[in-house]
């Protein structure tokens, strides 16, 4: 069974080739290539959105924040990545994660080498 070289490949650009990549396909393939991303941008947006959308309300007012699903705040407030801190106690409950995280590479560490 002989395999296609790569001379012999259907898209395979010649030297000086200034063509698009779309131009080789064919007819089907353009068609499933744009359907293919009709279905995908959507796809990709909704599972972003949400992402976003925590980076926006972090900035935001709680009042801002369950006023509806806008990303760009009205009054941008970077005040709140420090009230979490210190009145939500993330820097305990991040030290605590470093010293788990710590201990239980520790032990793995331990048990694979016996």
């Amino acid at each position: 069974m002989a395999f296609p070289s790569i001379s012999q490949s259907s898209t395979t650009r010649q030297p000086g080739d200034t063509g698009r990549w779309w131009q080789s396909l064919t007819r089907g393939s353009r068609l499933r290539a744009i359907v293919t991303t009709a279905i995908l941008l959507p796809i990709g947006f909704g599972w972003i959105y949400p992402f976003l959308w925590m980076v926006s309300a972090g900035f935001k007012s709680t009042d801002e924040i369950f006023s509806g699903l806008s990303l760009i705040p009205a009054d941008p407030q970077p005040q709140n990545f420090s009230r979490a801190w210190t009145d939500a106690r993330i820097g305990e409950y991040f030290l605590n994660t470093v010293i788990v995280t710590i201990g239980s590479i520790a032990i793995v560490l331990v048990t694979v080498s016996m």
